[in-house]
This record gives C-alpha cells, sequence and structure tokens, in this order.
C-alpha cells in the first residue's frame, strides 16, 4: 500500500496458532525529507467485521528509512473464519509532520 510520502508492505505472515499469526510489516519514508513523529495505525477487518487496530509509534523516519513491525495477530474462530474466506482489510493511517495520510488493501491470510 501506498501513500503519498510512504511505502507500507507485508514482509511475512506465518502461523502462530490455528487462530494467531505472527505478523512482519514495514513502512518506507518514500520521500526526499526527514519525517517527524510518524504514527502507524493499521485497522484490521474482515467481513465488515473490526478483527484488530495496530498502533505504533514510530518516531522519526530518515529519506528512504525502512522500519520493520512486528505483531502477532490473534483472533477468534468467527473471525477465523472469515478472514480465512475473505482475506483482511486494511486501512492504513499515517501521522507525520502533523499530516495524516491514509491508504486501504488487501491481504490473504
Amino acid at each position: 500500500m501506498h501513500t503519498d510520502r510512504f511505502d507500507f508492505e507485508l514482509v511475512s505472515l506465518e502461523e502462530a496458532g490455528t487462530f494467531s499469526r505472527d505478523v512482519t510489516a514495514a513502512i518506507t519514508n518514500t520521500s526526499d525529507v526527514v519525517a517527524t513523529d510518524v504514527d502507524l495505525t493499521l485497522d484490521i477487518s474482515a467481513a465488515g467485521e473490526d478483527v484488530d487496530t495496530v498502533e505504533v509509534g514510530l518516531g522519526d523516519l530518515a529519506s528512504g528509512e525502512r522500519r520493520e513491525i512486528a505483531y502477532t495477530l490473534t483472533v477468534s474462530p468467527t473471525q477465523g473464519v472469515a478472514l480465512l474466506a475473505k482475506g483482511a482489510n486494511l486501512g492504513l493511517t499515517v501521522t507525520a509532520d502533523g499530516e495524516t495520510e491514509q491508504a486501504e488493501g488487501t491481504i490473504e491470510v
């Protein structure tokens, strides 16, 4: 997923349990300047139901800098079935330098 100044990518998605996945994602500052006070919020949903929200404060990101984020996504059996059937809908919000950028995408889990 891309915003005006950032690229967000899924690096790896590995099974951690029946209804959990270890997720590694990365964000890269694609602008020519330092992005200050970077906060990332990732809203994950499936079949119209909210599944999880991941919030990470990243501080400053230099031009071209890439930072990885790792977390474990654990869901209920109902959410797990929806995710497996439909994939995950992702809503990405990045705030930096007092400005907010958003993007949306989907992944298979």
